[in-house]
């Protein structure tokens, strides 16, 4: 099961707003995200989170990935590959060159409930989504999300430090995204 929503800033405050379906999913640069909800558990947990040139097309690209069977994969490709996440957590095992494929394919078989959530605010800047989408990657600790290179040395407060300074610059220099939060916490549920 799918669920699209919308983050949109009016009157000076972050409002949800539920759609349809992927169709009405706007086609525009901007940032997005995923939260996923295991079987018998009751809260979605946030997944991943991506910055694009088109939330549209990517969000159809990684759904039609969720839908391959992950045992066809593994026996395609192989799963040389132990995949972990931007603070070097473990994830799960692929094959390196088709990862997006056994990311959406692990996804979807082990979080079948995805809720995608869309910031509705057209971001043309490269730099200004790739901060926002940092932002909430730390955040929110998604935990399949990736950043170019893994941190080379990670425990607990490291972590927690980088989290904490990355939040706490992106909402000193962005003080209309502290409100984001509420609108996104409302998700969860």
């Amino acid at each position: 099961m799918c669920e699209f929503y919308t983050i949109s800033y009016e009157d000076n405050k972050w409002v949800n707003h539920s759609l349809k379906g992927l169709d009405d999913v706007p086609a525009m640069p901007g940032v997005w995200f995923v939260l996923g909800k295991m079987p018998g558990v009751d809260e979605f947990i946030y997944l991943d989170v991506a910055e694009t040139s088109d939330i549209r097309n990517e969000i159809s690209e990684d759904i039609d990935f969720s839908k391959m069977d992950l045992n066809e994969l593994e026996k395609k490709y192989g799963t040389r590959y132990h995949a972990t996440n931007k603070f070097r957590e473990p994830m799960f095992d692929c094959n390196y060159d088709q990862f997006r494929k056994f990311l959406w394919s692990y996804t979807k078989t082990h979080y079948p409930n995805l809720r995608f959530i869309i910031i509705n605010k057209e971001i043309d800047d490269k730099d200004t989504r790739r901060d926002l989408e940092r932002y909430i990657a730390y955040k929110y600790n998604a935990i399949f999300w990736r950043d170019s290179r893994p941190y080379v040395y990670m425990d607990s407060e490291r972590k927690k430090q980088i989290i904490t300074d990355n939040t706490n610059n992106f909402e000193k220099e962005n003080p209309n995204y502290k409100s984001l939060d509420i609108a996104i916490k409302s998700l969860i549920k």
